[in-house]
């Protein structure tokens, strides 16, 4: 709670694996810990589109899920009078016809976002929960698929990333994953991979940042194996500069309707497990 009071000019975000949104809105309402947030990022929510839970105090922004998959589901819900509004944000998904791999990636895990603002600085903050039998290469797709193409955009907008990632890192053969996430989407690991976030001593509930200072710590919860993550967004003095001196270009999300799109990477291999990109003029 002490992380939260002394942040008041930040944004506070908890990220949850609810295992069933609809069993355990109550206790996040009654927590007094978890209610007091910004945003609650929420995954394994077990939410089909077409249905809505509702949190005492909070507005859901942004849901999604996969068919026919019964665990899974993430979803964003905002702090009922927030100062600064939150909105739904379309995921521009790099292209499915572009490789076959890529274009399976659909199946292995689901994905949100929301569009805000941070200190006066607009950003992008996503909400995944990825299936626990899919592979490393298939978690590659998966991110290629839904946060490549906004890496191509070269814009500085702060990024956010957060929720289960069904893999341990604190293990070192999973050191891939974190490389892969900073080499190719210039995304950096905010959460201290020493530290348990389930019950089994597991690092599976991670977040990741760009263009944003990001302070994460473990809170307590009785009713889910996984362990709420508390995460504390603010901005730098040089990226708020930086911003406020390129808000022309910056303080929108581009759309893919442009008239002018951002170039993406004409090829995708996949068949390497370094997972390289191609990017051609």
């Amino acid at each position: 709670m002490e992380a939260i009071l002394s942040n008041r000019s930040a944004c506070t975000m908890m990220s949850i694996n609810v295992q069933s949104l609809n069993a355990h809105a109550s206790d996040i309402a009654t927590d007094h810990v978890l209610n007091a947030v910004d945003l609650l990022a929420l995954s394994e929510t077990w939410m089909d589109d077409g249905t809505s839970v509702a949190i005492a105090g909070y507005d859901c922004i942004v849901q999604q899920k996969r068919h026919a998959t019964r665990a899974g589901g993430v979803a964003i819900y905002q702090k009922i009078g927030a100062s600064e509004i939150a909105v739904a944000h379309d995921i521009q998904q790099l292209s499915a016809s572009r490789d076959a791999l890529v274009g399976a990636a659909d199946q292995y895990g689901d994905i949100c976002a929301v569009e805000t603002s941070i200190m006066g600085t607009r950003a992008l903050l996503f909400a995944l929960y990825l299936s626990p039998d899919t592979t490393l290469k298939q978690k590659k797709c998966f991110f290629a698929r839904n946060l490549l193409s906004y890496h191509y955009f070269r814009s500085p907008m702060p990024i956010v990333v957060t929720g289960d990632f069904n893999i341990d890192v604190s293990k070192s053969e999973n050191n891939e994953l974190i490389a892969f996430m900073s080499q190719y989407l210039q995304l950096e690991l905010a959460t201290d991979r020493a530290q348990a976030t389930t019950l089994g001593g597991t690092c599976l509930d991670l977040t990741f940042h760009r263009n944003i200072q990001v302070e994460c710590t473990r809170y307590i919860s009785y009713f889910s194996y996984h362990r709420p993550m508390l995460s504390v967004l603010s901005m730098p003095d040089d990226c708020v500069k930086k911003n406020d001196a390129s808000s022309s270009t910056t303080r929108s999300v581009p759309k893919s309707s442009s008239s002018q799109p951002p170039k993406q990477p004409s090829t995708l291999s996949t068949s390497r497990v370094d997972f390289p990109v191609h990017h051609t003029t």
